[in-house]
């Protein structure tokens, strides 16, 4: 490291570096951590860098590198919900937040397992962009199925899909075909299905479904779809809920909190149509763009 000369770091160097920090913290045992002696890190650092240290508290004999980019963190989380919590008992006096991993296949893989997925799993680049396509091309429930129909898909997958006229439909598709089902439909697997709906689900979660849409037929908005979609409806693992408003493009959504399933969270809701154009004016003005909060609790 080259050293340079510079003003001592204050606390609104800290605080600069906490609005702007965000740490994902990944291995939950202490191996995972980087660890070095104080006496090295001296060797590295101006002396009003090891005040700094001394005064955030984490410089004793050794300098562990978690502990640093948690004190300098705005926003912890773990790679998983399980995750999240192992982390927040390691790291107590801490809030982390969890965010499950996600990978992008066509970026991630090697060339060399590519060529061989080509050979034998044609398909396997299909799904990646199939909502995305969905999303931009489609401007109809009709076009969204052809979409869907002609991309090639490499796993099995359910989806529900509506338009701004009303129209829906739900969608079982598998890499070799694709089951289609009309709002009203009734399917030997599904419990009762009311008139101009279609929903995908299985067990009492389905048959609680089912019983709570008829019970509430004709009278049914979003706040009352989000006492109909809790659980058992919800899933154990219930990090995400959200409720489209197609024809008005509104949507209400909600996330697990550290105890607590989506759907007994509070609902943010936002419009989709000013999102966008507030996003589009945003990286207009600059691709870091100012952020605010659009849309209300």
């Amino acid at each position: 490291l080259k050293r340079v000369e510079r003003p001592a770091p204050n606390d609104e160097d800290v605080a600069f570096i906490r609005q702007r920090g965000v740490f994902t913290t990944h291995t939950p045992v202490p191996a995972g951590h980087d660890r070095f002696p104080m006496s090295d890190v001296s060797r590295v650092l101006e002396p009003h860098g090891l005040k700094l240290l001394q005064g955030l508290g984490i410089a004793t004999d050794v300098l562990n590198m978690t502990h640093l980019a948690l004190h300098l963190a705005g926003y912890v989380n773990g790679v998983s919900l399980r995750h999240g919590e192992v982390s927040q008992e390691l790291f107590a006096p801490h809030p982390i937040d969890a965010i499950t991993n996600g990978v992008h296949p066509k970026t991630w893989v090697c060339h060399q397992f590519a060529e061989l997925y080509d050979r034998y799993v044609p398909q396997w680049k299909g799904d990646s962009f199939l909502l995305r396509e969905v999303m931009e091309r489609a401007a109809s429930v009709e076009e969204a199925l052809a979409i869907i129909q002609n991309t090639p898909r490499t796993c099995e997958y359910y989806y529900v899909v509506s338009d701004k006229t009303g129209a829906m439909c739900g969608l079982h598709c598998l890499p070799d075909k694709m089951e289609v089902l009309h709002p009203g439909q009734q399917h030997p697997l599904l419990p009762e299905v009311p008139e101009d709906a279609v929903f995908v689900s299985a067990g009492i979660r389905a048959e609680t479904l089912s019983r709570r849409l008829r019970e509430n037929y004709g009278r049914i908005d979003a706040a009352q779809l989000m006492e109909i979609i809790k659980r058992p409806v919800a899933m154990e693992s219930n990090l995400h809920d959200a409720i489209l408003a197609p024809e008005t493009l509104e949507m209400w959504f909600a996330d697990a909190g550290r105890t607590t399933p989506a759907c007994d969270e509070p609902y943010t809701h936002v419009k989709l149509d000013e999102l966008l154009k507030f996003y589009e004016a945003a990286m207009a003005t600059s691709p870091d763009g100012p952020v605010r909060q659009i849309g209300s609790n």
